[in-house]
């Protein structure tokens, strides 16, 4: 892909960003269409939840989640703010959006008439999430006072894919990443943390695919 080529295909998905969104606020379709399937309340044992942000996209220069028609930090707060909910009398459960950061690779074809022709060439994106689960005081519960969690997942495509064809694939790669967070995180909650309350829900992962394993630190 040429240099121009590859400067008008991302100039467009960042026109995609700018039509779909709202300002500040958020797309609702393209939000929906992302976290259809974990939006069952989870409920925790505190009195309220706080969702933040402390991810800076600008950090890195190769980092392109701005990008993505819904950027990657903000479906990871809307998820949270959707998902989890207080039940409890006492405390805040916190839900800090550490790192939300997507990268792009460029794959040649491993073949040389392809590579001659042009064809065959792959975009390579890899997605890694970082979340902190935190409560502000011991009181409210027996378990860690936090837990890290750690994912990340990656998906390949034709760098010669529509514009419309690699919004719906990333759509769908974002909303796997979300179930593979949500599986660690409500593990987390439950046994980690001990701050699941009784009428908690868990959801399916969405996706054909099985979650990619979450790296969990706790702290105690």
């Amino acid at each position: 892909m040429t240099s121009l080529k590859r400067y008008l295909l991302l100039s467009g998905v960042v026109l995609s960003l700018a039509a779909c969104s709202t300002g500040p606020g958020v797309d609702e379709a393209n939000m929906s269409a992302i976290t259809t399937n974990i939006n069952a309340p989870y409920y925790v044992n505190a009195a309220s939840v706080s969702i933040e942000s402390r991810y800076n996209p600008l950090s890195d220069p190769k980092d392109i989640s701005g990008t993505l028609t819904v950027p990657l930090d903000t479906a990871v707060k809307e998820y949270a703010r959707n998902r989890f909910r207080a039940s409890g009398s006492e405390g805040i459960f916190h839900v800090i959006v550490e790192d939300a950061s997507v990268f792009l690779d460029h794959n040649g074809s491993s073949s040389g008439m392809g590579q001659f022709l042009g064809l065959g060439n792959e975009d390579k994106y890899t997605a890694v999430v970082k979340l902190g689960l935190f409560r502000d005081s011991s009181s409210i519960g027996p378990g860690a006072m936090g837990t890290t969690l750690r994912a990340q997942r990656s998906v390949s495509m034709s760098e010669n894919v529509t514009l419309a064809e690699r919004d719906a694939k990333l759509k769908e790669f974002v909303t796997e990443l979300l179930g593979d967070l949500d599986k660690g995180a409500t593990d987390a909650i439950l046994n980690s943390l001990k701050l699941s309350a009784p009428q908690g829900d868990y959801a399916p992962s969405p996706g054909p695919y099985p979650p990619t394993p979450v790296e969990a630190a706790p702290i105690q």
